[in-house]
């Protein structure tokens, strides 16, 4: 996956440059903003921050920026672009997100790093906010187990009233029941899990069954149909394109 954005909520930097003692500080702040756009009562959330040297310190760089989060929800990305300034820079801009749910979709782990990141340095001078103002293009790595998928597929897809999905051989065997046009109809389908448009993950060289009998001729098109794409980042998610597979 590719990242192309993200953002960092709250001001490390003060005077003309970073001192110590201020980052740890607006640490806490940061992390007190990131947990504002969260919900859950049990979200955790932690920001740290490490300036590049001394001189480092007096230009407004960091080495590196980390976002931790844990046991939350979230409807689309908490953090994003604005504009103002690139004066200020992060080295690699990292995120860390356990045991979340965005619109209903549960993720168990996101980690991100996201090299080559500028801030508004004027901003979080006068105001100890930082605006990120360009990311460069990193990696990331989302697990999502079958439990959540299919889970998500229920909530997605009205029409679907059962269905259990299995994740191997780079495979999906997905089971269950839906109502097509008023008619209930049993399904299994073996099918890889494709992405396209850089946003969707769709089901695709499927075999289907349909009532327990394999389909050929062209009706398995309307439950494909129904299920894809099985998960859009943009639409369902309000991902904004910061996620490309």
């Amino acid at each position: 996956m590719s990242v192309c954005f993200l953002a960092l909520g709250a001001g490390l930097l003060v005077g003309g440059g970073i001192a110590d003692f201020e980052l740890r500080r607006f640490e806490r702040l940061g992390a007190a903003d990131l947990a504002s756009r969260l919900h859950g009562e049990g979200k955790q959330v932690n920001v740290d921050a490490e300036v590049d040297g001394i001189v480092g310190a007096l230009a407004g760089r960091l080495s590196y920026a980390t976002l931790t989060a844990s046991k939350f929800t979230v409807d689309g990305m908490p953090v994003f672009l604005e504009a103002g300034t690139q004066r200020g820079s992060i080295g690699t801009l990292k995120l860390r997100f356990t045991d979340f749910s965005i619109r209903g979709l549960r993720v168990e782990s996101l980690e991100a790093d996201i090299p080559g990141c500028r801030f508004d340095l004027g901003s979080a001078q006068r105001k100890r906010k930082i605006k990120l103002t360009r990311s460069g293009v990193g990696t990331a790595t989302a697990r999502i187990t079958e439990t959540a998928l299919a889970d998500y597929i229920r909530l997605k897809y009205p029409a679907v009233k059962e269905v259990t999905v299995e994740l191997k051989k780079h495979r999906a065997f997905v089971t269950g029941r839906a109502e097509l046009l008023l008619l209930k109809t049993d399904f299994f389908v073996i099918a890889s899990l494709v992405p396209q448009a850089g946003t969707q993950l769709w089901l695709e060289d499927a075999i289907v069954f349909l009532n327990d009998e394999r389909v050929r001729d062209g009706s398995e098109r309307r439950l494909l149909d129904t299920l894809n794409p099985v998960v859009d980042a943009n639409r369902d998610l309000g991902l904004r394109s910061a996620l490309v597979v």
